[in-house]
């Protein structure tokens, strides 16, 4: 946990943080209290707004392989509880939808197979 703060013109903010986890997937929860004034007269609050923030956390890289006429789509299983593999076939714009396959485990990875195809698709994990 800390404290920062910031002042300017017309503007006083204090807020408090607080992140967990591992150095790349994050939990943080940010409070702040924003407090607003004339710049001539900042013992005249003219409004106070109190303000949460969580960031979740980032999904879990893929992995994807080549293996004859499929392919193969592997993700760690450390930190990726509640995630599901969707699929799109453009990006403009995106309509994901979840790929009707069950993951498989191995070693520290969780991973599916597919058939290839002859268009692209993209894939995402998605937490619900």
């Amino acid at each position: 946990m800390g404290l920062d703060g910031f002042e300017g013109s017309g503007v006083s903010l204090l807020a408090k943080r607080g992140c967990t986890g591992h150095s790349r997937v994050r939990n943080c929860r940010i409070t702040f209290n924003l407090y607003c004034y004339q710049p001539w007269e900042p013992q005249n609050v003219l409004a106070t707004y109190a303000v949460t923030i969580d960031v979740s956390p980032m999904p879990p890289a893929l992995s994807l392989n080549l293996s004859g006429d499929n392919v193969l789509i592997a993700w760690p299983t450390n930190n990726s509880s509640g995630f599901f593999l969707e699929g799109a076939t453009s990006l403009q714009p995106a309509q994901w939808a979840a790929l009707n396959v069950i993951p498989q485990v191995g070693g520290r990875n969780y991973w599916v197979t597919l058939g290839r195809s002859g268009s692209a698709l993209y894939f995402r994990l998605h937490k619900l």
